[in-house]
């Protein structure tokens, strides 16, 4: 069984890359990603990438991404939902303002004339 890390997956990624030896250039050639990407990923300038990429990493550095259960399981009910409005929320209404803004435009430009 492979050995848990509690780090982040990025930090592991930067560790393997580092430890593999390989030159950056063949890395990116093995996993189809830019070079650029990952030279900013390595310097800690791009803290993250998409998950296609990471694992084209993993596997070109002879790993696998895993998804694991969380010690604290899925969401329970009644738990506060992440983003998104709320529900019960008011919607607003936008129309009307724009509306009143593009009025006033049309008399200022008329007032100009």
């Amino acid at each position: 069984m492979a050995k848990k890390s509690n780090r982040p997956m990025e930090e592991q990624l930067r560790q393997e890359i580092k430890a593999s030896g390989l030159p950056q250039n063949k890395i990116c050639r093995a996993a189809k990603m830019d070079e650029g990407t990952l030279s900013c990923f390595m310097l800690g300038k791009q803290e993250s990438m998409r998950l296609k990429t990471a694992q084209r990493l993993a596997r070109v550095l002879g790993y696998e991404l895993v998804l694991e259960p969380n010690k604290g399981g899925a969401i329970k009910a009644g738990a506060a939902r992440s983003g998104g409005a709320k529900a019960g929320a008011r919607k607003t209404r936008p129309a009307a303002g724009r509306k009143a803004k593009t009025a006033k435009s049309a008399k200022r430009k008329k007032a100009r004339r």
